[in-house]
């Protein structure tokens, strides 16, 4: 008797978000566990989380696709991590080129989150704001000799410029149709 038929659907979907939520975080945590890497991937998924907001990018068309992605790109920087040795000029220069690409493109914008121009504003100062500190913090957990935490802060950022990456590309192919469909119109 406290919600009424018409906050009813707002409440369903709020609570199947916290779900979803509680799973992919159960989920990558289950990750961490098995590959004993829990200091890395709560560094890659706070990092990951706290850019990704404000740059945007890629959003998967279904719930399953977006709980697959994340298991699935976490999976992989835990197996990186683990099973490979990247040189760390290597990964400072993924660093670099992730900074560069949140420099040049950020915010992206989606097709389900369009941005006035305050937002795009806002989002692209909290963005830079963000990397930055995330720069320092990567320096100094490099500095401290955790390769693997580093590691996985890097892979954050790689995957969130290969979202950046693909919602442009898909903006850019929506763009080309929409003017194509415009000029056969006339």
């Amino acid at each position: 008797q406290v919600i009424t038929r018409d906050d009813e659907e707002v409440y369903v979907y709020g609570v199947f978000q916290l779900l979803m939520s509680m799973l992919n975080t159960v989920s990558i945590l289950m990750l961490a566990v098995i590959f004993h890497k829990i200091l890395a991937v709560c560094c890659y998924i706070i990092c990951f989380s706290m850019l990704r907001k404000y740059v945007g990018g890629y959003h998967a068309k279904s719930v399953k696709g977006c709980y697959l992605m994340t298991v699935g790109s976490t999976a992989l920087m835990l197996w990186v991590i683990c099973f490979n040795k990247i040189p760390m000029a290597v990964i400072f220069t993924f660093w670099m080129l992730s900074g560069v690409f949140v420099f040049l493109f950020a915010p992206v914008e989606n097709r389900n989150k369009k941005l006035d121009e305050v937002e795009r504003v806002v989002y692209r100062k909290k963005a830079l704001v963000i990397w930055m500190l995330e720069s320092v913090v990567l320096w100094g957990i490099y500095g401290l000799k955790f390769f693997d935490v580093t590691e996985g802060i890097v892979f954050g950022n790689i995957l969130i410029v290969i979202s950046m990456f693909v919602e442009l590309k898909s903006l850019a192919k929506d763009k080309e149709k929409r003017r194509k469909c415009s000029c056969n119109s006339v």
